[in-house]
């Protein structure tokens, strides 16, 4: 399954090469993971970064979709990247881990939120008062050891006359 994030705000006078891209990007992946930099493959068309191979948890899958992102000349990110989990937990643990973070999370209240894991794979859903509660929800979960992705389904209610209520 492929994921693309389209950066704004590129000047076309500015354009640099393909090749100079690619470069850039293994750059600065080999940054953010000197372990990656076998695992990872770089392929770069007209400004559009094709990243693909396997890793070994969804941090580094999204680190280095992120690093792509920050390269100049990058339009978009379409992220190939496979993750291999060394240790397997069940979902049930990521499930349960996913809770306790976001119910130890002082900026996030948990009573809206709904965490699903199957074979790996977390979705976040229901509401909350914030973007930043959205993205740290998110963030919780993408750092759990045996997670292989995560959907983010939260949606946020920050209208004064919503306000979320216990």
């Amino acid at each position: 399954m492929f994921f693309y994030f389209t950066k704004t705000g590129i000047n076309k006078n500015d354009m640099i090469t393909d090749i100079e891209i690619k470069e850039n990007v293994k750059h600065e992946i080999l940054v953010e993971h000197r372990d990656s930099e076998d695992k990872i493959t770089v392929e770069v068309t007209n400004g559009i970064v094709f990243l693909s191979g396997t890793v070994d948890s969804y941090p580094q899958k999204i680190d280095a979709e992120r690093a792509a992102l920050r390269v100049d000349g990058v339009i978009e990110v379409h992220n190939g990247i496979s993750v291999n989990i060394s240790i397997e937990r069940s979902d049930a643990e990521i499930k349960k881990t996913a809770i306790k973070g976001i119910t130890w999370n002082s900026s996030i209240d948990e009573k809206h939120i709904d965490v699903e894991v199957v074979n790996g794979w977390v979705t976040l859903k229901g509401e909350v008062e914030h973007e930043y509660q959205k993205t740290k929800a998110r963030n919780i979960a993408e750092d759990i050891i045996g997670v292989r992705g995560v959907t983010n389904l939260l949606q946020v209610i920050s209208d004064g006359n919503n306000k979320l209520t216990a």
